[in-house]
């Protein structure tokens, strides 16, 4: 990459940044650069992550021989995110306990995964694998408890009554 597009990029990051990203809380900010890192990942054509910047070639390597732990961590890290970013999950206007709240959240983050495996179909090299999703569904369901614990020993847990 060259001096020029370099900055170019730092600009575009900078006046994104001022014009949305300041506006949320930093744990929703991290959400959403993983969702990004993760579609990066899920769209290119290549579906190897070992020549990726910033990817240890060694764990890029493993992670390429072992496909679906890469899903469970890479979409666990997007729940484990998504929780801590809403710690009282989605409610969408309705009567819900937070377990429920927190589930509904669980699902989107499913249907996130759903979307990005579609989204592969037409992709050359990449097809829809429902281990992917199975793999990414069950990061995401591993990354609940340990969301949730870390907001109680921080102490932002929310009571677990109505809305």
């Amino acid at each position: 990459m060259d001096e020029g597009t370099h900055w170019k990029l730092v600009c575009i990051s900078c006046f994104i940044y001022s014009m949305y990203l300041r506006r949320l809380p930093l744990l929703q900010v991290a959400f959403y650069l993983i969702v990004l890192v993760l579609a990066y990942l899920s769209f290119k054509p290549n579906p190897a992550i070992q020549g990726t910047i910033a990817m240890p070639t060694n764990l890029g390597a493993w992670f390429d021989l072992h496909d679906d732990w890469k899903n469970l961590v890479g979409f666990g890290a997007m729940g484990f995110a998504g929780f801590m970013a809403w710690p009282t999950g989605l409610g969408l206007g309705l009567e819900l306990r937070l377990w429920q709240r927190r589930l509904l959240l669980g699902l989107v983050m499913c249907l996130v995964i759903l979307f990005m495996e579609v989204v592969q179909i037409p992709i050359p090299r990449r097809w829809f694998d429902v281990k992917d999703l199975i793999a990414g569904s069950l990061g995401i369901v591993l990354s609940w408890p340990p969301a949730v614990w870390l907001q109680r020993m921080v102490g932002t847990t929310p009571s677990s009554g109505h809305r």
